[in-house]
């Protein structure tokens, strides 16, 4: 997909992996170093986790993507 000078491309196995449930992606979001989030669910859980904020969200070609960095204290 690509929008602009923005490419989103999710045909690798980075973006591959088992089903996992809210509380487990949760988890490892917050004991993660970094996220990639990309489509609405992920970026919503990224969200309501604390892990991106709004302003951190880009839409190409419609679908929402977010990279953070989790800073451990």
């Amino acid at each position: 997909m690509q929008e602009k000078n923005r490419q989103l491309d999710l045909r690798g196995e980075f973006y591959k992996g088992e089903a996992r449930s809210d509380e487990e992606i949760g988890d490892l979001m917050r004991n993660a170093d970094g996220v990639n989030l990309v489509g609405e669910e992920s970026v919503k859980l990224g969200l309501d986790e604390g892990i991106i904020e709004e302003t951190q969200i880009v839409r190409i070609a419609g679908i929402p993507h977010a990279q953070a960095f989790v800073i451990h204290e």
